[in-house]
């Protein structure tokens, strides 16, 4: 847990200010504050965490607070989580949450209204109520592709003022180029859930310090990243040939007779 600076109090982070938040004397602290600044902990690559394990289904995530998670994340069972401390690789970075929970409730609400056959339990306030914030673990890659592309394009001239006509046959337009695609990849299954959340605005990326997760939980990372690097250089290329299409256009040949 991290300590307030002013009272000792529990800090957690604050979607709308996106700072840390003191739950008693609301005082606001910059996430980065709460950095080791010492030479070892600048190289260090894993962080404290506490690991919640559910006997049930085994699923489990992590968070830097030690407070019990009172049910599953995974098969919604509600029992006592086992609870250990380990070290963590930290990620580079992070994308802060941007929603916070009552903008989550009020959107699943105006779901459940259209959903008149859906069960009441999932209804019930109280469930709604225990919505909780996970981060999700994923590899981020940067690809660079560099390689001479070719575009048919269609000859075309005016005919008077008003109609465009189109000669029989084609011209290629060959030019290099070089792209940086990053491309983000789940960590762990790709489920159709998980696709959803995918891609991500890695614009507002922010280097990673573990208080970024105070008051949230967080899937545990565990796969290798080159599990997925053939998908992500897939995206790549399908990125780079849709960006290609686009300006495809621009290379149209025009003339007037």
């Amino acid at each position: 847990m991290f300590a307030c600076k002013n009272c000792g109090g529990n800090v957690k982070f604050d979607i709308k200010s996106g700072q840390l938040a003191c739950e008693y004397c609301h005082s606001l602290f910059d996430p980065y504050a709460y950095e080791d600044k010492t030479p070892d902990a600048e190289v260090q690559k894993d962080f404290d965490a506490t690991i919640f394990t559910c006997p049930q289904c085994g699923g489990e995530i992590l968070s830097t607070d030690d407070t019990a998670a009172g049910f599953c994340s995974f098969c919604g069972a509600s029992t006592v989580l086992y609870s250990r401390m380990q070290k963590e690789h930290k990620p580079a970075y992070i994308i802060p949450f941007a929603k916070s929970k009552d903008d989550c409730k009020q959107a699943y609400m105006s779901l459940m209204k259209k959903a008149i056959f859906a069960p009441k339990e999932l209804k019930d306030p109280k469930f709604i109520d225990g919505f909780r914030g996970i981060y999700m673990p994923y590899w981020t890659y940067y690809v660079t592709q560099k390689a001479p592309i070719s575009l048919p394009a269609k000859r075309s001239h005016r005919s008077g003022d008003t109609s465009l006509q189109t000669i029989t046959g084609s011209r290629e337009i060959s030019t290099p180029t070089t792209r940086d695609c990053p491309t983000m990849h789940l960590h762990h299954l790709m489920t159709a859930s998980a696709k959803k959340l995918a891609p991500y605005d890695v614009k507002n990326m922010k280097r990673f310090t573990p208080a970024f997760l105070s008051g949230f939980y967080a899937d545990t990372a565990d796969l290798p990243s080159t599990i997925y690097a053939s998908d992500a250089m897939d995206a790549a290329c399908t990125n780079t040939v849709s960006e290609i299409s686009k300006r495809a256009c621009l290379y149209r040949l025009v003339s007037r007779q």
